[in-house]
Order: structure tokens, then C-alpha cells, then sequence
């Protein structure tokens, strides 16, 4: 519209009531929400698509970045269109820390953009809207995406598999789905290539993290043992850690404080010997090894090696160390 058309219409708008001015004289403001709602849903769907297609084309122009133009971006793509692909791609990565439901949003409708047959960035795109679905609160989405991820996984991919797996088995955790878990783990060791040997020990430690969720001790000594052992036999210190911290925790369940030690100490010397890349790939080794030092009162030792993983994982460890009067999970002398 030409700027003087533009003029009168605004000058009708505020006769009607419909609009009113602000404090800046060049901006007006609609008078309700609810009217607002009334005018976009009263105009064609057709003319809407164009309409935010041309709101795209205002604001690039203006420089606005990609997480100012994913509304608009998302209401006037068509399938197949790269740009916006990656611009609402890009939108749900900046934004996911602080709003990671708009963030899926953004993520579901890259995803219908998508061509057929892209199964590489399909996969990549899925796991991404599960996390993102998870850190909004809405587990079971999140479950059922990785669910949805696994299925994309070439069957030659064993350790993107068996990742996708043990994280779908930590979600269900969560959600109380415990025997799912641990059929989905026991499922996923029962189908790998007997030389996968990576893999299987990612496995043996995320089934004594299930054993400890269901509250079976005796399974969680069995595969904490052999998390321990066979991270020493393969030279993957986190991993061996990470099952000598869950033998630890069971032996203590057991009352067996000496054994509970002993795991420990042979934990930490595997702790100790893993550099910051082994165990970025293996947190479980700086959960499980600081739960344990602190549930046998080895809080010095719980502190330093949760001070080697995220804040996240740390904080409250070093909370509960620094009030220990009050630490809630118990004590064996």
C-alpha cells in the first residue's frame, strides 16, 4: 500500500476504536488481545501464508536474526525449502536454553520441511527435538522421539545406537517406565556384534544404572562388576570408574562397607588415569563415583571428582558434602 493509503487507514482504524495511539507517535497499538486474534483468524488462509512470507522478507531486511523471523518462517515455508530448514534449525539451537518448547516447535516444523529420504539429518533433527521436548518437561514426547531416532539408525551405526538406546533408557527412568528400560538395554546387549566390545560395556554400565533404579542389588553388583572389569581389560578408564562406583553403591546397599571401599579405591585409580575427554564421554564415572564416596562418608573424594563434571552434576554433590550433618542418603562407618 502507498504510505498515504496507509495514512487514512489508520485514521479510520482509531475512529472505530479499534487501534489506539502510544507514547511514540508513529506506533499504535491494537485495543485487545481478543481483536487482534479476531482479525488473523478472520483473514484467508492463503493470504495469511503470503502474509508472513512478506513479514519474513520485512524483517531479513531489516537485519533481524534468525530467532525474530522463526514465527513467521514456520507459518509460510513449504516442504523442501532449504532456507528455512536452516534458519528455524538455527532458531531452535539459540533459543533452547531458555524457551525449549518454542525451540521444539521450531524443530517439529523443520522437521515436516524436510524432504522424503533425508535419513542422515532426519536422525540428527529427531534426537535434537527430543532433547528439546525433555528439557520443556515433556518426557514422554521426548521418549517416544528417541524411540523414533533409534529406528533411523543404519544398523552399521552400532555406536550412535546403543547412545540413542541408553538415553531412551535414562528417560524411562525418569517416567517410572523401569522394565521397559531395562528389556530395551537387555534387548540392545542381546543384538550386538560379539566384537562390539565399546558398545557393550556402554551397556553393562547402563544395566547396573537400571538394576539401581529397580532396586535390584544384586543384578547392580553383577553388572558394576562387569563394568569394572571389562574397562580395565579395554583401556576405557571412565567406563571402568563408572561400574566400580555402582559396585561400590550396591556393596554398601549390601552393608559390605569394606567391599564398598575397596570398589571405590579401585574406582578412583581409574577416575584418576581418565583424561577430561574420557570422561566427558562417560558423566556416569563422576555421578556414580561421587555418590558413593559420599553414601560410605568419603566426601573429600566425592567433591573433587564431581568437581571434574558439569555444575549440573556437581552442585548438589558438593551441597550435600558441605552439610553433611544433614545429608539425607545415610552413612557407613
Amino acid at each position: 500500500m502507498a504510505p498515504d493509503e496507509v495514512q487514512r487507514g489508520f485514521d479510520v482504524l482509531l475512529d472505530a476504536g479499534l487501534i489506539r495511539p502510544t507514547a511514540s507517535p508513529t506506533v499504535f497499538s491494537v485495543r485487545h488481545p481478543l481483536i487482534r486474534r479476531a482479525i488473523y483468524q478472520g483473514a484467508g488462509p492463503a493470504w495469511r501464508l503470503a502474509a508472513h512470507g512478506r513479514a519474513v522478507e520485512s524483517l531479513q531486511a531489516r537485519g533481524v536474526p534468525a530467532e525474530g523471523l522463526a514465527h513467521h518462517v514456520a507459518l509460510s515455508a513449504t516442504t523442501g525449502d532449504e532456507a528455512a530448514i536452516s534458519l528455524l534449525t538455527e532458531a531452535a539451537t539459540g533459543s533452547r536454553a531458555r524457551a525449549p518448547a518454542t525451540a521444539a516447535d521450531w524443530l517439529a516444523r523443520a522437521l515436516e520441511l524436510l524432504p522424503a529420504g533425508e535419513r542422515t539429518r532426519r536422525l540428527a533433527m529427531t534426537a535434537q527435538l527430543a532433547d528439546a521436548r525433555m528439557a520443556s518437561g515433556r518426557l514422554e514426547e521426548g521418549r517416544r522421539g528417541l524411540v523414533d531416532a533409534v529406528a533411523l539408525v543404519s544398523e552399521q551405526d552400532l555406536g550412535e545406537r546403543v547412545r540413542l538406546t541408553v538415553r531412551c533408557a535414562g528417560v524411562e527412568h525418569l517416567i517410572g517406565h523401569l522394565e521397559d528400560a531395562h528389556e530395551r538395554l537387555q534387548q540392545a546387549l542381546r543384538d550386538l556384534p560379539a566384537a562390539s566390545d565399546d558398545q557393550q560395556l556402554e551397556l553393562m554400565v547402563a544395566l547396573a544404572v537400571s538394576a539401581f533404579h529397580r532396586l535390584e542389588i544384586q543384578d547392580m553388583k553383577t553388572w558394576g562388576t562387569r563394568a569394572l572389569e571389562e574397562g580395565e581389560r579395554l583401556g576405557m578408564p571412565a567406563h571402568a570408574a563408572a561400574g566400580a562406583g555402582l559396585l561400590s553403591m550396591a556393596e554398601a546397599f549390601l552393608m559390605r562397607t569394606d567391599a564398598a571401599r575397596a570398589a571405590s579405591d579401585r574406582g578412583g585409580g581409574s577416575f584418576e588415569a581418565a583424561t577430561d575427554e574420557e570422561l566427558a564421554s562417560c558423566l556416569a564415572a563422576a555421578e556414580w563415583m561421587g555418590m558413593a564416596n559420599m553414601y560410605i562418608e568419603r566426601f573429600e573424594e566425592a567433591v573433587a571428582q564431581a568437581g571434574r563434571a558439569s555444575l549440573w552434576l556437581g552442585g548438589p554433590i558438593r551441597a550435600c558434602a558441605s552439610h553433611r550433618s544433614r545429608c539425607p542418603v545415610g552413612s557407613l562407618r
